[in-house]
């Protein structure tokens, strides 16, 4: 995970951006995390900030084929829809995650939001399921 914005960042984030240049698309994916901010007072969550992180990693030429949103409210379908136009994405590619009370629910709700089929369609790969 790279700040943008940071001075410090830049070095990866021009990494990042060499690499979604030179590589085939199937081979490379940017996944943007980013936090959709709840302002209790207003009772509503700002998009904003992602825009902006977007817009900034946009003019340094990374454009990000996922956004995953932090957040401690459930995105709306208008708020990911927002997001996707405002930020360049497909509306499915705008990943919701809620704050979760153990780090091992992460996944499970990446899974829920249906990060797993995005990925595996990016990379051309089938799922396939092993039971032992």
């Amino acid at each position: 995970m790279v700040p943008v914005g940071d001075i410090e960042s830049l070095p990866f984030v021009e990494a990042v951006r060499q690499l979604q240049w030179e590589m085939p698309e199937e081979d490379c994916m940017v996944v943007h995390l980013t936090l959709i901010p709840y302002l209790s007072a207003a009772k509503e969550l700002k998009t904003k900030p992602t825009q902006h992180s977007v817009r900034m990693l946009s003019q340094e030429g990374v454009h990000p084929d996922v956004i995953v949103c932090r957040t401690e409210q459930p995105l709306s379908n208008e708020i990911k829809k927002k997001v996707a136009l405002f930020c360049n994405v497909k509306p499915d590619a705008v990943i919701e995650a809620m704050d979760a009370s153990s780090i091992y629910e992460v996944p499970l709700m990446m899974l829920q939001e249906g990060l797993d089929t995005i990925v595996l369609k990016n990379y051309k790969l089938t799922a396939t399921l092993h039971l032992s």
